[in-house]
């Protein structure tokens, strides 16, 4: 009997049951699928592999067997080597408990969604990236979301990209505009770009609530209308915000934002004539003609 269950299939042979008024008894089996560990998809190998804390093997696609078939994936507190781009689904939450998502190639999408729908990515996780001093951008990117609707990104950290932290893009703006994305407690060091908002209608009328972003040479990059920022900071980069012209640009807002300390501009204007809306922010140069504000149109 004890081999019985040992099996993989003795799941389906206990039973469980919750013990609370109008709970109903089902198998161990059904009960298990509700969430799966991302460990639950890695031979025994690979879990040794990321809890030694200096992972060598390839888990990316562990992570995307387990969306595949899941829309409620945990993500242990391990360091996970990502060279094969993780995919996110509609519907979907990858719930992360401290985890580190590290990659060593520097053209690769870490993570990507394509015009995907009511996903949340949930941390804290860290992406991290190759990346020990200033180099040009080789193309890089933590999280790469284009046309995406309804989803939501929180207590997500990328460190030492090559390329871009977070990036937004996309041309797609559906019927509706209230139907786009929330970064809550995001941050970026080290990056080339800590976040870059293309021109688009699919990377317009998200919500950042906030950022943290240090270290990068280029803080915020934002092209894209109605993007509005609220709180955090955006200190310690080469330039820390840069707002660019395009199709429908910018008129968005920063709202109560520290924007301080830049070693070249806080903020950067170029070319933009639809306005944008600066809060209660906070500008600081450290004099001597760094962190100025720079408006070019």
């Amino acid at each position: 009997a004890s081999s019985t269950l040992a099996a993989s299939s003795g799941s389906t042979l206990v039973g469980t049951i919750q013990g609370l008024t109008n709970s109903i008894a089902r198998t161990q089996s059904s009960k298990n699928k509700d969430v799966v560990s991302v460990l639950d998809f890695m031979t025994s190998g690979e879990i040794a592999d990321v809890m030694s804390g200096s992972p060598v093997i390839d888990v990316g696609s562990k992570f995307n067997n387990a969306l595949a078939v899941s829309k409620h994936v945990v993500v242990p507190g391990y360091k996970y080597l990502i060279n094969t781009t993780v995919s996110i689904l509609d519907d979907t939450t990858l719930e992360c408990h401290g985890a580190t998502l590290k990659t060593t190639n520097d053209s690769l999408h870490v993570m990507e969604s394509l015009t995907r729908t009511g996903w949340s990515v949930i941390g804290k996780v860290v992406f991290e990236g190759t990346r020990t001093t200033p180099v040009a951008i080789t193309g890089g990117i933590g999280l790469y979301i284009t046309n995406g609707k309804r989803y939501r990104v929180e207590n997500v950290e990328m460190r030492n990209f090559k390329g871009v932290g977070f990036y937004l893009g996309g041309i797609t703006a559906g019927t509706l505009r209230g139907d786009r994305g929330t970064f809550d407690n995001i941050s970026a060091y080290n990056c080339a770009t800590g976040v870059d908002i293309q021109l688009g209608a699919g990377s317009e009328y998200n919500t950042w609530i906030a950022p943290n972003i240090s270290g990068c040479d280029l803080g915020i990059s934002m092209t894209a209308g109605n993007n509005v920022v609220i709180g955090g900071s955006i200190v310690d980069n080469t330039s820390n915000v840069k707002l660019t012209a395009g199709g429908n640009h910018c008129h968005g807002a920063f709202v109560g934002v520290n924007i301080n300390h830049a070693t070249v501009w806080n903020l950067w204007v170029d070319g933009v004539t639809y306005g944008h809306d600066f809060i209660g922010c906070h500008f600081y140069g450290n004099g001597g003609g760094s962190g100025d504000i720079w408006l070019d149109n």
